[in-house]
Parts: C-alpha cells; sequence; structure tokens
C-alpha cells in the first residue's frame, strides 16, 4: 500500500512538473506574440509620422527632392513587405532613407525653422528608440523558445503542439 501511495505521489510531481512546464513554454510563446504585436503598433506610427514628415519637407524644398523620393519609395517596400526576414531589411533601409533625408535637408534653414519638422523629427527618433527595444525584446523572447524547443521536455512540447521555430527580427 505505502509502495502504491508513493508511485502516485511520484506521478502527480511529475505531471505538475509538466503541467507547469508546458504553461511556461506556452507563456513564453504569448509573449513573444505580444512582443511582435507591439513593434507592429511601432512601426505603424512610424509609418505615419514619416508620411508627415514628408509632408513637411516636400511643402518647403518640393516634391522632386531626391530624398523625399528615395524616403517615400522605402516607406512603401516598408509598408508593402510582409515576410519577417525581409521586412527587417526594409525597415533597416526606411531607417537609412529617414537618416539620408535628415543629412539632405540639415543645410536647409527653412525646413531646419520649421517647428513641425523639429516635432516629426523628435517624435521619429523616440519611435525608433521604441521599435529597437520592442524588437530586441521580440528577438530575446524568441531566442529562449528557441532554446527551450531544443531541450528536454520543450522539444517534446514543441513536437505536440507542432511548433516551428520562430524567425527574428532582425
Amino acid at each position: 500500500m505505502v509502495f502504491i501511495v508513493i508511485v502516485l505521489s511520484l506521478f502527480a510531481v511529475f505531471f505538475l512538473w509538466v503541467l507547469f512546464v508546458y504553461g511556461d513554454f506556452l507563456r513564453q510563446v504569448r509573449n513573444a506574440k505580444r512582443a511582435f504585436l507591439q513593434t507592429k503598433k511601432e512601426l505603424a506610427l512610424r509609418y505615419d509620422v514619416v508620411t508627415q514628415l514628408l509632408q513637411v519637407v516636400g511643402s518647403v524644398v518640393g516634391e522632386d527632392f531626391l530624398a523625399i523620393q528615395n524616403l517615400r519609395s522605402a516607406q512603401k517596400v516598408a509598408m508593402d513587405t510582409m515576410v519577417l526576414a525581409e521586412k527587417g531589411k526594409a525597415e533597416i533601409a526606411l531607417t537609412e532613407a529617414i537618416e539620408a533625408l535628415y543629412i539632405a535637408v540639415d543645410s536647409n534653414q527653412d525646413v531646419k525653422k520649421d517647428s513641425r519638422f523639429i516635432e516629426l523629427q523628435t517624435a521619429c527618433e523616440d519611435i525608433e528608440s521604441r521599435i529597437r527595444i520592442t524588437r530586441e525584446r521580440y528577438n530575446e523572447i524568441t531566442q529562449n523558445i528557441d532554446i527551450e524547443m531544443e531541450s528536454f521536455p520543450g522539444n517534446i512540447f514543441a513536437k505536440i503542439s507542432r511548433y516551428e521555430k520562430m524567425q527574428f527580427f532582425e
């Protein structure tokens, strides 16, 4: 009788451990999805600010300005790209195009004095910082999930649940 109680107790402890580990795995997956959604939200805010920035700079220097055309093109590619690996590259290109616009208008006193331009530039820099933070958080959580999926017992849960490795957002 004592043997049965010990075996049942061990089985109960093992079962609770499995539930705990599986619950932790699912929590990490949910956290990764939340972090990615937060990054997407920040990207959408940046697209809005960039559109306003293009309007302000375009009204001062004209729409034919090469930096405006390049930024508009980079923004369209970033907004249209859906595959995560390509999205990261498109977002980097957009960041570079924003920086190129700042450099191009640096010598234009009318743009530099425009209070709306200064406000949008500050907003864009704040959003860029938040994007970097949320992207790093997503990548960190994704890395932890990948490590857990490669080790016991996470690899069993991943196979049972048919989870595949998540992509990083570079």
